[in-house]
């Protein structure tokens, strides 16, 4: 699994890390990404018993570290864009996050899984299930965000334009 965030108290790092000491018994690893100050973080895992099952990484291209992960976990307390959510969706990864998250209403059934907030109960249950789900059809999850690349945005942008200056299209 992996958590990507620079900002890891404001994406829920806390409840994801309480959440897994309470999986101890499912086989999982969680790659930790960004996060600008580690030792607290580093505290937080060591006080869990999770340091053979946490491990914090260098930033690194996105792409590249989202498509080698199993599920991104993303139990953010807000995110207005979520664009890591859409970059996941669009290398064929998975996701959890919480209906928080801007882009929430494209992960659902294949594309993983939305709990409702970032609670470490909620958080265990939505992970026990998808470390228990078979791994999803990657081409299933980028068909997703297809036509939210540049060239759909700009046609949107363009027929919008269009309809404000009365203009046929």
């Amino acid at each position: 699994m992996l958590f990507l965030a620079f900002e890891p108290w404001l994406k829920g790092l806390a409840p994801l890390l309480e959440a897994l000491a309470g999986l101890r018994h499912v086989e999982w690893t969680l790659d930790v990404v960004g996060p600008r100050k580690r030792s607290p973080w580093r505290r937080r895992v060591h006080a869990l018993g999770l340091e053979d099952r946490v491990h914090f990484q260098e930033a690194g291209p996105a792409p590249e570290l989202l498509a080698n992960a199993d599920l991104l976990c993303l139990p953010t307390y807000r995110d207005a864009a979520g664009l890591v959510i859409l970059e996941a969706l669009a290398c064929g990864t998975p996701v959890l996050t919480t209906r928080r998250a801007g882009e929430a209403s494209l992960v659902d059934g294949e594309a993983g899984v939305v709990v409702e907030e970032p609670n470490a109960g909620l958080l265990r249950e939505a992970l026990a299930k998808q470390l228990e789900r078979r791994v999803p059809d990657p081409d299933v999850l980028r068909a997703r965000v297809a036509e939210r690349g540049e060239a759909a945005w700009l046609r949107a942008v363009e027929a919008r334009l269009l309809d404000l200056a009365g203009a046929p299209r």
